[in-house]
Order: structure tokens, then C-alpha cells, then sequence
């Protein structure tokens, strides 16, 4: 599924606008694809013809859910939803142009080499990309490798459902080897308000964050202290987990 296609003349439609008697042809694969909508379904173009190698045409409901809260979210006019960079090969999720950033929904897997060609593509064209990671396949307790590549990269998490209900958020982890230990509570996350990541004291590699994230509240005194609750409550789990850890070890050596 996707949001836009092209008309006969080569021209963007989106799904929207889009008659539903009409043939499309796909951005990607360049099959022909028509809209399908309704009063409780998201507008969207499907593949007359099923494609196994279309990257659109595997996109889920979730996923266009995120698009279209980024939608929302951006400013009118600077946001642009499967926008295609002809230079790269590349069709973007969301991108806000004036602000060079590209947003990078992930519902599904993907390898770490891809999300690194990705970056660096996006990247010689001078845009930063956020990568927004869907609850459906990630932030579970196995930590994939997509999350392992992402370690020290722009990225937030993000449980927006079918029906247009969750957020975008952050959160504090323990992680050890491939494993998630723990996790705070999600905080949310204003995509619409990026903001220069000065003292890189916290997310060093970061280049940017985005009000309400962890960075954000670092420097934020009315969020503070709800953010040392978050890292407390984490904390004082770990502390617990680690010495009945040691309890165990202690009981089995004096078996």
C-alpha cells in the first residue's frame, strides 16, 4: 500500500485525491496501481498485480498511519510524504525539505548494512535521517540487528495502530548482548520541533533531538524531574535483578 502514485502524465497524486476508477502507475515499480478507501479505511493505492520486489506495495496500515501523523505533525508545504530522490534510487517516507531531514518508518525487518547505505546516501545529499521503529516488529525483548545498527543513531520508537491511535516516543533501555532487559515508560516525542544537540553530553553521535525526548529533557527543569523518576525507577530494577542474580550464583555454588 502507499499514499502517492503517478498519473499519465507523470504527475504526483495522492491517494486522497485520487479517483477510484482510474489505473496509477506505482513510484517504485512503475506497475499500475489504483486507490481503494472508504469511511473507515485510509485512503492508499494498492498493485493491480501483486509485486514481490516493490517496497511500497509491502507496506503495511501501521505504516501509513505514521506517515500520515507525521503528515499532521510538519508544517504545510515542507512535508512530503514518498517523495522521490531520482539521484539515489530512493523514495523517502517522509521529508521535511527546508529542514533536510528524512523520516524512515520501519515496520518490518531490515538489515544493518541497509540502514548504514541509507544514511550515507541521504547523507552526500546533506540530509540527517530519524529512523521511527514500529512496535509490531521492534522494541522487544530480543534487540534485532536493525536496533543494534541503530545504537548510536538518530531513532525513535513509535505503537501508532491501524485506527491512527499511539505516539512517537522515546523511552530509557537496559540492554546486555542482544537482549532488552528493561525499558522505561515511553515518552513522547514532537517531531515538529527539532532542535541542535549542542552539549552531545547525552547522544553524543546525535546531531539533533526533538522536544520532549531524552536529550530534550536533560535541559528541560520542568521535565527533570520526571525524567530522574523514569532513570530511578529503571535503576533501582537493575540493582534488584543484578543482586538476586548474585543470590542465585551464591546458592548454586554452596549446593
Amino acid at each position: 500500500m502507499q499514499l502517492f502514485a503517478l498519473d499519465q502524465d507523470n504527475h504526483p497524486v495522492a491517494a486522497r485525491h485520487a479517483s477510484k476508477k482510474r489505473d496509477y502507475i506505482c513510484l517504485e515499480c512503475q506497475a499500475a496501481v489504483r486507490c481503494r478507501s472508504g469511511p473507515h479505511r485510509q485512503a492508499h493505492f494498492f498493485h493491480l498485480k501483486p509485486s514481490a520486489t516493490c517496497k511500497l506495495s509491502g507496506k503495511g496500515i501501521e505504516h501509513l498511519q505514521v506517515q500520515c501523523r507525521l503528515r499532521q505533525l510538519l508544517p504545510e508545504g515542507e512535508c512530503f510524504l514518498e517523495h522521490r530522490f531520482p539521484e539515489l534510487g530512493r523514495i523517502a517516507d517522509v521529508a521535511w525539505l527546508p529542514r533536510r531531514l528524512i523520516f524512515e518508518i520501519q515496520c518490518s525487518p531490515i538489515s544493518s548494512e541497509e540502514i548504514a547505505a541509507r544514511n550515507r546516501d541521504y547523507a552526500s545529499l546533506g540530509f540527517q535521517v530519524i529512523w521511527i521503529l514500529h512496535d509490531k516488529r521492534y522494541n522487544q525483548r530480543r534487540v534485532s540487528e536493525a536496533e543494534q545498527g541503530l545504537k548510536d543513531q538518530m531513532h525513535y520508537y513509535t505503537n501508532i495502530d491501524a485506527e491512527d491511535k499511539g505516539q512517537i516516543y522515546d523511552q530509557y533501555e537496559t540492554c546486555t548482548g542482544s537482549f532488552r532487559l528493561k525499558r522505561s515508560l515511553p515518552v513522547a516525542v514532537d517531531l515538529s520541533q527539532p532542535k541542535e544537540n549542542r552539549e552531545r553530553l547525552f547522544r553524543p553521535n546525535w546531531p539533533l533531538h526533538f522536544a520532549g525526548d531524552l536529550v530534550d529533557r536533560q535541559f528541560r527543569p520542568s521535565l527533570q524531574k520526571e525524567t530522574l523518576s523514569l532513570a530511578g525507577s529503571l535503576f533501582k530494577w537493575l540493582l534488584g535483578w543484578y543482586d538476586q542474580f548474585l543470590q542465585t550464583l551464591l546458592e548454586r555454588s554452596c549446593k
